[in-house]
């Protein structure tokens, strides 16, 4: 695994990101190299699709503002595990402030859109100082079912968080949907609200709401996890997320409207959005002097 200086005397090793700034003058162009290599558990060419008008993308953005209606997130925001920036971009856009990310995946992050915000190539168990009880909120979307371990990464996410701080979460949902795709695409788990409260909780945070989202495509899945069986490896990820022609992304945008204006929020979903609040009481975390 490759290594690096993370520091060029007081300053962190920067890099530049491939992509033109776009949209907005103050838009970063730069990767802070804060943290040493790391494994993850994550398929590259996911980020080939992943953007801003995938209509996936736009379904989940919408199922997180109606969640979150009512709530300011603050003015320091950090999402983790962002990618290459399709959400950062969205959220910025919608909130009309600065977000920054935080990956271990450096090609996605140099790939990546630039946004208002910072990103930095960063482990969230490094906790640097300055950012202990930091954030006003974080975002986690599509994050944690990547995570072997899920409790002590969300003790570190805590710890970034001031007392009171949102952690806003998306995470597949249902096991029995569980197929060659997730596991291709570095998915530990799918979820219900009760697993992932069951993890929320012992890190020190308590569950302020949730919605299912994706009841029309769970059809969809289910035959995915049919088709995927027999597909060559490096074709999985493409014909498991990106629609293959105008007619089956128009047909998935259809079933998006049907339960956006006729079955939101629906009892069950391919999806699962989340809102948390880290506790005022978590004050101290695994790794940390508790004396």
């Amino acid at each position: 695994m490759p290594q690096w200086p993370r520091t060029f005397g007081a300053y962190p090793v920067v890099i530049e990101l491939q992509t033109p700034p776009q949209g907005h003058p103050d838009a970063s162009r730069q990767v802070e190299l804060l943290s040493d290599p790391a494994s993850f558990h994550m398929a590259d060419d996911w980020y080939d699709y992943a953007t801003p008008d995938h209509f996936w993308f736009q379904w989940r953005l919408d199922v997180l503002l109606r969640l979150l209606e009512g709530t300011d997130p603050g003015l320091k925001i950090l999402e983790v595990g962002c990618g290459s920036g399709a959400a950062r971009a969205q959220l910025e856009t919608h909130y009309d402030r600065p977000i920054d990310g935080c990956d271990l995946n450096l090609r996605a992050l140099e790939v990546g859109r630039p946004g208002r915000g910072q990103l930095y190539f960063y482990n969230i168990h490094d906790r640097r100082p300055q950012w202990s009880g930091y954030f006003d909120t974080v975002f986690l979307l599509d994050t944690l079912e990547h995570i072997e371990a899920p409790e002590p990464f969300l003790e570190s996410v805590a710890w970034h968080l001031k007392p009171g701080g949102l952690l806003i979460v998306n995470v597949p949902a249902l096991s029995c949907l569980y197929s060659r795709y997730d596991a291709l695409a570095g998915h530990m788990r799918r979820y219900r609200v009760g697993t992932l409260a069951s993890e929320l909780e012992p890190s020190g945070f308590r569950l302020l709401g949730h919605a299912y989202w994706g009841l029309t495509m769970i059809p969809v899945a289910a035959l995915r996890k049919l088709m995927v069986r027999f597909m060559p490896e490096d074709r999985v990820i493409e014909r498991g997320f990106q629609p293959s022609s105008v007619l089956v992304d128009k047909t998935l945008r259809a079933l998006m409207h049907v339960e956006q204006r006729l079955l939101a929020p629906p009892w069950i979903g391919t999806s699962l959005a989340a809102v948390a609040e880290r506790l005022p009481a978590a004050t101290s975390f695994a790794g940390e002097d508790r004396s």
